[in-house]
């Protein structure tokens, strides 16, 4: 007997240099598969998608939901993903969730701490970061932008001596562990492991189901910074 197909959902994730796809049905995982490999999503993310629909014997017409992991991130990771998923709803039908990539990491870390502090690395010692509630996983700031060392002098200064235990989650927290580990005063553990993305947290994570591609880049591309004299 055929599911009902209004439980099928299907996450992409693309933001990073991992590829992921994962098949959802009433919150249940049926499949995942990240791939890891560098940024050729353009390849490897359609093909993603086919191996996942031949394992499942799921036809992409029976989803009703496609999850897509929005940024911050890799540009082109961004738009890569985005732009498959509007071409199955169109093809399809099928409604569109845009996840926020800060808040799918959370997801990784719920409830291991007081706070969750997301960090996607942007380079040139910056990161994309947002804090969340660790039980509930209410976004407890504005995804934003900051200087490690800024960062760093912003936490210290407001959390230092304070009975608060953060959780930090990212490729962010893991590549500028260093810095952390010597000027921060503060209590926090890095999540070396869950600083993953992967389908499923996107999978799993609330986002906003819109007809309009809502698109969270927070930089201008790195070619519209050179043309504009930016760094």
């Amino acid at each position: 007997m055929k599911k009902d197909n209004k439980n099928y959902i299907l996450s992409i994730e693309t933001t990073s240099k991992v590829c992921g796809v994962a098949l959802v049905y009433n919150d249940k995982i049926l499949y995942e598969n990240n791939i890891d490999i560098g940024l050729n999503h353009s390849i490897t993310l359609f093909k993603n998608i086919d191996d996942m629909l031949h394992k499942t014997k799921i036809d992409i017409s029976e989803i009703s939901k496609i999850k897509v992991s929005n940024g911050p991130g890799s540009f082109t990771g961004i738009r890569i993903g985005i732009a498959a998923a509007i071409g199955l709803s169109e093809k399809y039908d099928t409604c569109i969730e845009y996840i926020d990539t800060l808040e799918a990491l959370a997801y990784n870390v719920k409830n291991k701490n007081d706070y969750i502090l997301s960090m996607i690395d942007a380079k040139v010692n910056r990161v994309y970061i947002s804090v969340y509630d660790s039980r509930s996983l209410k976004k407890m700031s504005n995804d934003s932008i900051a200087n490690v060392n800024d960062l760093v002098e912003l936490l210290n200064k407001f959390f230092t001596n304070q009975n608060v235990y953060f959780s930090f989650v990212g490729d962010g927290a893991v590549n500028y562990k260093k810095i952390f580990k010597d000027s921060l005063k503060i209590n926090y553990k890095v999540f070396d492991k869950e600083s993953n993305l992967s389908a499923v947290s996107v999978a799993l994570t609330n986002g906003v189901v819109s007809k309009v591609p809502i698109i969270n880049y927070m930089l201008a591309s790195k070619a519209e910074r050179e043309k504009n004299g930016k760094c």
